[in-house]
């Protein structure tokens, strides 16, 4: 049972790719400084307790968007747990109020259908894209990182083709498919 209401978890907190921030802390950067702070003054000098301010600002990381804090949010709730072992956490209902979505992996089905898809969501060393009937026309696979700088583009010439993500580091980035002017596909990607 939680023991938080949605909207406790949800107020505050902006998604990172538009434009905004998690409230209070700038950027993931700003949350991994923020947890490593409170973790070298407490748990690594044998301190197992939390002033309220520390609690508080590891109670509102947690609580976020791990799409949108990163490794930061699993590492707040790790320090979460010393005061309270049962927290759960609505990852699938905060990230998508944030607009970003926890996905499962693609499907037979969901790839039957006659519009591009990636897969899988989120990736390792290989993205896997089909886009159908894309034998006929030029398409252009683009990855941009959360700055919008283009990191690399591949032509695409098959209806499945795989992508190697070998100069990808992990992340957020946004997928664009391009085929004769016409967007076809704009999807974040996370690379693990």
């Amino acid at each position: 049972m939680e023991k938080y209401g949605y909207n406790d978890r949800v107020n505050g907190f902006y998604p990172v790719l538009g434009g905004g921030n998690p409230v209070g802390f700038g950027n993931p950067t700003g949350l991994t400084q923020k947890i490593n702070e409170i973790y070298f003054s407490t748990i690594a000098r044998g301190v197992y307790t939390f002033t309220p301010t520390q609690l508080a600002d590891i109670f509102s990381i947690a609580n976020q968007c791990p799409l949108a804090g990163g490794v930061s949010v699993y590492k707040a709730r790790s320090l979460y747990a010393i005061v309270n072992d049962e927290a759960e956490y609505d990852d699938t209902g905060v990230c998508n109020a944030l607009g970003m979505s926890m996905r499962k992996p693609q499907t037979d089905e969901v790839i039957s259908k006659k519009v591009p898809v990636i897969y899988p969501n989120p990736a390792n060393r290989e993205l896997s894209v089909y886009c159908p009937d894309i034998e006929q026309k030029e398409a252009l696979l683009s990855v941009y990182d959360l700055t919008g700088k283009r990191l690399m583009s591949v032509p695409l010439t098959q209806s499945n083709q795989k992508i190697a993500l070998d100069r990808i580091t992990k992340g957020i980035y946004l997928v664009q498919i391009i085929s004769q002017g016409n967007l076809l596909l704009n999807e974040k990607l996370i690379v693990e």
